[in-house]
């Protein structure tokens, strides 16, 4: 598991990953760290949102959220950059370790907000 002060590591990305399932779309460290540190199942079904889903897989860019509430609920948002909302996941139960993290995917490159 990891923290929030451990994404405060990640800022800009010299190496990129990428899902053989998803080919087309990579990844930067910081996405790699939350995936091999306990949300491997989260950050592939944001791929596939990404890759499949209409309303999403067009767009040059994305903001996604993934939040946390308290009750253990995940709410995943993936917008336009504008608070135009285009899909949103919710899961249950989850054991994700941190309040809440935000991504940008743009030029086919999925990445922490602070390696934009």
């Amino acid at each position: 598991m990891f923290t929030a002060s451990d994404l405060s590591n990640f800022f800009g990305s010299e190496t990129s990953y990428f899902n053989p399932m998803f080919r087309g779309i990579n990844y930067t460290e910081g996405v790699k760290f939350i995936s091999d540190n306990g949300a491997a199942w989260l950050v592939t079904d944001m791929l596939a949102v990404i890759k499949l889903q209409p309303q999403v897989k067009n767009q040059d860019f994305l903001c996604i959220t993934i939040k946390r509430n308290n009750s253990r609920m995940v709410v995943v948002t993936y917008t336009d950059g504008d608070d135009k909302i285009l899909s949103t996941q919710q899961y249950k139960m989850s054991d994700f370790p941190v309040d809440e993290v935000k991504f940008f995917y743009t030029n086919s490159m999925l990445m922490l907000a602070s390696e934009y």
